[in-house]
């Protein structure tokens, strides 16, 4: 195959996997019979910042890996390197609070009176154009799927 070609493939195939993602999937949702997308939002909202203010980030960063080299240096061709040259470490933060926070952050939702929930995307445009043509949200066993809902990151939801 010729590069323009290959380019084009490349493009093509790139735009079907993004199109693939928006498509179906299942993402974790707060549901309340009668409830708004407005109202939703800013229950998550009030939830998160509660849940920040009760438990706080505190971040752990370890290092792993690396070592560094000084003294006399080798060529081979065109590159040179010292001996025992610097590599770097591998760094990872970690929120050992993270797991608390979200659970505070269902409780407060469900002091709020919703339930947190994971709903599939509306796949068909059918079952997208009856959720959204819903002001108010259905019982949640009326609700099979979701479109344009405020999405929460799985950090958020208890494991």
């Amino acid at each position: 195959m010729n590069n323009r070609k290959w380019l084009f493939f490349l493009a093509i195939s790139s735009v079907f996997l993004a199109a693939c993602q928006t498509l179906g999937g299942a993402q974790f949702v707060i549901l309340k019979t009668g409830s708004t997308v407005e109202q939703r939002r800013a229950a998550i909202d009030a939830c998160q910042v509660r849940s920040l203010q009760e438990v706080p980030p505190s971040y752990k960063t370890t290092s792993f890996g690396g070592f560094g080299g000084f003294g006399p240096r080798y060529c081979h061709g065109f590159s040179c390197r010292y001996y025992g040259d610097f590599y770097s470490a591998n760094v990872v933060s970690v929120d050992p609070n993270e797991r608390l926070r979200a659970r505070r952050f269902e409780g407060c939702l469900r002091g709020k009176g919703y339930q947190l929930a994971r709903r599939p995307t509306c796949a068909d445009e059918r079952a997208a154009k009856a959720y959204r043509s819903k002001r108010r949200q259905a019982p949640a066993s009326q609700v099979s799927c979701v479109v344009n809902e405020p999405r929460l990151e799985s950090r958020w939801v208890p494991r």
